[in-house]
């Protein structure tokens, strides 16, 4: 699947970052900014997000088989990986998978294991609105708010609210996230051969429901020189939350991979 995405930056260092559920490259212009500076970012919309195609098939494994092709399309050799949620399962599959392209890993709030469908009932929510009945963009949002608590959220679920003439509709592919969320993240899993031994660094949020740093031992598990670092004002969406904070860990981190 040929993804569309967006290049920042310059110079013989790249850094390919993944988005997780309902993002896009549009989530990450913030740390573009700052970190494409130092090196050359590619960061593509993920299968069924964005502006990139939909598919039926939502798994790790067919978004892994998409950034190896995105890898071989852009002629990328030896690069730095981040992935973040649900991008940072694929980034850890493909660490799995080709550790040799994978000069160093970062893995933004989560671990390598199966959670539970937390983020499925932000999918129903979306899925609950009729948007024939609306014309603007704050209104769905509000139509959002009996079932997304959370004011922050609904801002990031609305950026994905596109409008098509006189209709608003959902640029992700509901129906396919909704299976993944319901099916795929709740029986993934890592196998007991699966190893990346290059630098990794694992990024928390201390406010996260994923509670990273109760995971050191799974992650040790499979990174065995992996690193984890909280951020403290931070929850899920830290390169959001807590962009200056972020770069700064990115940066001191790659900085020390030789």
């Amino acid at each position: 699947m040929k993804l569309h995405f967006s290049a920042y930056g310059g110079g013989d260092k790249t850094l390919i970052i993944l988005h997780g559920l309902l993002g896009s490259e549009r989530n990450w212009y913030s740390v573009a900014k700052k970190l494409s500076v130092h090196f050359r970012l590619l960061i593509p919309d993920q299968r069924n997000h964005g502006v990139s195609p939909h598919d039926d098939d939502h798994s790790i494994l067919s978004m892994r088989r998409d950034l190896e092709e995105f890898i071989a399309d852009h002629k990328v050799d030896r690069f730095y990986l981040l992935g973040h949620s649900m991008g940072g399962h694929v980034a850890m599959n493909y660490a799995f998978a080709h550790p040799e392209d994978v000069r160093a890993l970062i893995v933004e709030d989560i671990a390598p294991r199966s959670y539970d469908t937390g983020l499925i009932e932000i999918l129903r929510a979306m899925n609950h609105v009729d948007l024939s009945k609306f014309t603007e963009k704050k209104q769905v949002e509000a139509a959002l708010a009996p079932e997304i608590k959370s004011q922050a959220v609904r801002s990031f679920v609305i950026t994905n609210l596109v409008r098509e003439k006189d209709h608003l509709f959902w640029r992700v592919n509901l129906p396919a996230l909704m299976k993944f969320t319901a099916e795929e993240i709740t029986r993934f899993r890592s196998y007991e051969t699966d190893h990346y031994n290059g630098p990794t660094l694992f990024i928390g949020g201390e406010k996260s429901y994923y509670k990273l740093s109760n995971d050191a031992e799974v992650i040790k598990r499979h990174f065995p020189h992996a690193e984890i670092k909280m951020i403290e004002n931070a929850g899920h969406w830290i390169h959001h939350e807590a962009v200056d904070e972020f770069c700064d860990v990115i940066l001191n981190f790659l900085n020390s991979v030789k």
